[in-house]
């Protein structure tokens, strides 16, 4: 009995086909990162101050992402979608934050106010160190417009020391508008 010997395909011929096939992949992968990249995202009607996607619709007075939550100035603003339905119902803003122990044993107590789309709502003292939520309605006519500017001020907040050179209101991890 004979046994015929295969020739193996030369080698060269394998890293032609491979060099020939790979730029082609890698310039459809590229270019399909560089559209993610520049894809417009809109923005959400309810967003984390951890997740750093929601950036863009951080407008002010916020510092850089620590753990899941971000220190704010006295000032701070956000841009949120109105959510669906709020033009014809309103909705409800959301603003969960936390008052460090430090914070409020130098200032004694804290006020928050905010204002949607130009409309001043009430203000909330607060007079002890914890986690809150500061809740307020906000009426229909209010979500004519899409996005709405969310402005939050504080009556105080620590200025810069020698240990932190930013001036320190108030930790956040959410704000958001959502419809009753």
């Amino acid at each position: 009995m004979e046994i015929e010997a295969r020739t193996p395909r030369p080698l060269w011929l394998l890293v032609a086909a491979v060099l020939l096939i790979a730029p082609a992949a890698c310039k459809r992968r590229q270019r399909s990162q560089s559209q993610t990249k520049t894809a417009v995202v809109l923005p959400a009607s309810t967003i984390a101050f951890g997740d750093p996607q929601y950036a863009p619709q951080l407008l002010n007075g916020f510092y850089q992402i620590e753990e899941s939550w971000r220190w704010t100035k006295k000032s701070f603003a956000v841009r949120l979608a109105a959510p669906p339905g709020s033009a014809q119902r309103g909705a409800q803003l959301e603003l969960r934050f936390g008052i460090p122990d430090p914070v409020i044993r130098s200032l004694n107590s804290i006020a928050l106010s905010a204002s949607v789309g130009g409309l001043q709502l009430a203000p909330q003292r607060y007079e002890k160190s914890g986690q809150f939520t500061y809740k307020r309605e906000v009426p229909a006519d209010r979500f004519q417009a899409n996005p709405i500017p969310v402005e939050f001020t504080l009556d105080r907040a620590l200025p810069p020391s020698d240990q932190d050179k930013r001036e320190l209101g108030i930790v956040v991890t959410e704000v958001g508008l959502t419809t009753n």
